[in-house]
């Protein structure tokens, strides 16, 4: 699910991902790691304090985090062909 969700994420930023600089590229996976990662956390604290007969696990929370790091890598691959595309066209 962590995977969907990062991937949607970054890939609402495709364009401006595939026109930037290298700097903003890695911010932008960062920031999309950060707020993927943060809801998982924020649903692990939920199970934990909100709903009865659920709890939250660090584990489940590490399997959000590697879900996320995986939809931006997905992503990445994806689009590895049109950023070598696009740098050869600037040169």
């Amino acid at each position: 699910m962590f995977t969907l969700l990062s991937f949607l994420t970054i890939w609402g930023y495709r364009k401006e991902y595939c026109e930037s600089d290298k700097a903003y590229r890695t911010r932008l996976q960062l920031y999309t790691l950060l707020a993927t990662a943060t809801y998982g956390g924020i649903t692990e604290l939920l199970q934990i304090y909100l709903f009865h007969g659920r709890c939250g696990s660090i584990y489940d929370f590490c399997a959000d985090v590697i879900g996320c790091i995986l939809g931006i890598l997905i992503f990445k691959l994806i689009f590895r062909k049109k950023m070598i595309k696009i740098s050869s066209e600037i040169k």
